[in-house]
């Protein structure tokens, strides 16, 4: 079984810094596991999009939170869905999550000074009958 390490890479080194200097919060990075804390209120496992956001709100908190990747963060299939947060989501709460993700992801470029939000749009074609009166439903 391979070991897990709590590291970032150099973006988000960069982040955690500035992060910390902005909440005062104490970020730890590592590529051994000999320097991990010894002692966390909470540990999660994985440094995707779940497990990032994770930590960022517990350590907003104030909570003793760290994040074990065995790679590199959001290097799984988090990446492959980047960005994808269509304002056309099939129940309210869809509607409001990515509303909230949408509003989190700007705020971050302004707690950090880094460039990491881009508006694109998208377009959704109705193909049939069906489909039409879905996205109509939706909008």
């Amino acid at each position: 079984m391979a070991s897990l390490q709590c590291r970032l890479p150099r973006a988000g080194r960069t982040l955690a810094s500035r992060l910390s200097r902005a909440s005062a919060t104490k970020w730890h990075s590592s590529t051994s596991s000999q320097d991990l804390p010894s002692q966390a209120d909470v540990v999660i496992i994985g440094g995707g999009s779940i497990g990032t956001s994770t930590l960022y709100h517990l350590r907003k908190e104030g909570v003793n939170a760290v994040l074990l990747e065995r790679h590199q963060l959001t290097a799984g299939t988090t990446w492959h869905s980047a960005g994808m947060l269509w304002r056309l989501r099939p129940t309210d709460a869809d509607i409001e999550l990515n509303a909230y993700s949408r509003e989190m992801c700007k705020k971050l470029e302004q707690e950090t000074d880094i460039a990491s939000w881009t508006e694109n749009g998208g377009l959704f074609v109705g193909t049939n009958a069906e489909r039409l009166a879905e996205y109509k439903r939706f909008a």
